[in-house]
């Protein structure tokens, strides 16, 4: 019997093992596929989730999918359908049900829906403590400082990721373009741009020469664009007159409204970005105008040699001449020779224009980048950035 017992052990025990086994790995193939028997929620219950949040009836949809998916490693439905005014696209949790991420947007036409002006307490709330999309055009509207019957071809979006639900909201008044994001339970400004009407130039009173004046409407910041254009133009060191290919905008992000600027003058390209509020100069650049005509100069009958270059120490002189910055205050310094273009001669080695000083340092809580040419020690480009 004993012989016997030491067999039915020599038999069972690796039996047990292998089913032991088995059992692993058909619970791993479970959890990768979504969970073990049970956990998936299933096509018609995200269905009903994804209807249920957005507040919609199955009757009313006009198109409809739905398809497993995945999000951040977790399986998901991806549920998307439309009604006869708006789309929407869902990801829920193929585990639990839970909305993942949503958006909703209109079809672009008609007037969005406004609250009742003499009931404030009217205003729509949408779903989860939404403001709802009537309220944040109020919101958008009253920030902008126009009126909901002065806005043209309105289209709006309820966005939402990572936690954050925004109403995207897009119109157009007086020769503007706007675009607004709107916290969708705060009612929060996130995010808003102010811009001309690409294909409407933005129409200005007339002023006595019979050319348009810029706009001098206040910005809700502070300053006008009049007056930003008149600080970058005094920084620059170039007159009204004398520039051409002009934009502007009006931008907002991080907490801080600027006014971005692009002009052209004297043979150079400008960028500027203008506190809104104070009128501080954030950041410039000024880089050769590579759209106009290059500047003609005496041609020369030989070549000058490389012994020609200014050299380092002039390039650095120059730099921190033009940017008011003595040496010794300088940080993070570095300059490269650098050679700008592919050369098919010796001679076309040492044209202007060609071989350029790089020069970078930090000083004063700005970074500063030159581009300096080696042979003639003209500034070609430069920018100057508050330092990160």
């Amino acid at each position: 019997m004993e012989g016997t017992g030491r067999s039915y052990r020599r038999y069972i025990i690796p039996a047990i093992c292998a089913a032991l086994a088995l059992a692993g790995i058909v619970a791993y193939c479970m959890s990768r596929s979504g969970g073990r028997s049970g956990e998936n929620i299933g096509q018609e219950a995200a269905k009903t989730a994804a209807l249920a949040h957005a507040g919609v009836s199955e009757a009313d949809l006009s198109r409809y999918e739905i398809a497993l998916d995945e999000s951040g490693g977790a399986p998901v439905y991806r549920v998307e359908f439309e009604t006869e005014s708006c789309a929407y696209d869902y990801a829920v949790s193929a585990g639990d049900g839970s909305i993942v991420k949503f958006s909703r947007e209109t079809d672009g036409g008609g007037t969005p829906a406004q609250p009742d002006r003499d009931d404030p307490s009217a205003a729509p709330t949408g779903t989860d403590g939404y403001i709802g999309e009537a309220r944040a055009w109020e919101i958008a509207y009253a920030h902008a400082g126009v009126t909901a019957d002065s806005a043209a071809r309105p289209q709006w979006k309820l966005d939402s990721d990572d936690g954050v639900s925004v109403y995207e909201l897009e119109f157009y008044s007086g020769g503007y373009e706007y675009d607004y994001e709107i916290n969708a339970v705060s009612g929060e400004v996130v995010k808003y741009e102010r811009e001309p009407e690409p294909a409407a130039p933005v129409s200005a009173p007339q002023n006595g020469s019979g050319t348009p004046s810029a706009p001098a409407a206040p910005s809700p910041e502070g300053i006008t664009e009049t007056g930003a254009k008149e600080i970058a133009l005094n920084h620059a060191g170039v007159t009204a007159d004398s520039i051409a290919n002009y934009k502007w905008k009006l931008d907002f992000d991080d907490g801080i409204s600027v006014y971005e600027l692009e002009f052209n003058a004297g043979g150079y390209a400008y960028e500027y970005e203008i506190n809104a509020a104070d009128g501080a100069v954030i950041k410039f650049e000024k880089e050769t105008d590579r759209s106009a005509a290059p500047a003609q100069t005496a041609q020369t009958t030989e070549a000058p040699a490389s012994g020609d270059y200014i050299g380092e120490a002039r390039a650095w002189e120059i730099a921190f001449s033009h940017a008011g910055v003595a040496a010794g205050s300088a940080a993070h310094c570095s300059i490269e020779l650098d050679h700008e273009r592919h050369h098919s001669s010796q001679s076309q080695h040492h044209e202007s224009n060609c071989c350029t000083y790089e020069v970078d340092f930090h000083c004063g809580g700005y970074e500063y980048e030159y581009k300096i040419d080696a042979l003639t020690g003209s500034i070609l480009d430069f920018e100057q950035e508050v330092e990160d």
